[in-house]
């Protein structure tokens, strides 16, 4: 539709800034996670709010077949959330805080306060590895974490910082 100009039309109205924004597979809702630790979901044609979440820590997307949006908690759990209805379908308790998502494998990655890097499998909630001394960027919003992973979950890349100190 337009490239520029006010997008406020096609978009719904937010009252808190907006961090993070992604489309269902089927462009048939539209997610949004704001500062304000929510998550809502909506109908991009009609700016319906069908579902929101709070206490919201991070936001991981929607999966490859658009059955459940993935968040994080402030609380350290993963949920595996019904976009439509605004339910909760799993809990993944203590999981850690969501800092990378594979939709097409049903991957999280996760850290944990002691910096250790998880990727679990949704399905099971089991972990399938870990990584010591990951650590989470202080400001997410602004700055990305040092995680992410392809969408099919074969790829994990993970930053390290250097430990030199710069004169």
């Amino acid at each position: 539709r337009r490239c520029r100009g006010n997008y406020q039309q096609f978009l719904p109205k937010i009252t808190q800034v907006v961090g993070a924004l992604q489309f269902a597979p089927d462009d048939s809702m539209v997610a949004t996670y704001s500062w304000a630790s929510k998550a809502q979901v909506w109908n991009p044609l009609t700016r319906e709010n069908l579902a929101t979440w709070d206490k919201i820590s991070s936001f991981g997307g929607f999966a490859a077949d658009g059955a459940y949006l993935l968040l994080g908690g402030v609380d350290g759990a993963l949920l595996l959330c019904e976009p439509k209805t605004g339910g909760t379908k799993r809990v993944v308790k203590d999981a850690g805080q969501l800092v990378a998502f594979a939709p097409g494998a049903g991957l999280a990655a996760t850290v944990s306060s002691n910096e250790v890097l998880r990727v679990l499998d949704l399905a099971t909630s089991q972990v399938r590895f870990s990584v010591t001394n990951v650590s989470r960027r202080k400001l997410d919003f602004g700055w990305g974490d040092r995680v992410n992973m392809s969408p099919n979950g074969k790829i994990l890349a993970v930053i390290e910082p250097t430990q030199e100190v710069l004169r």
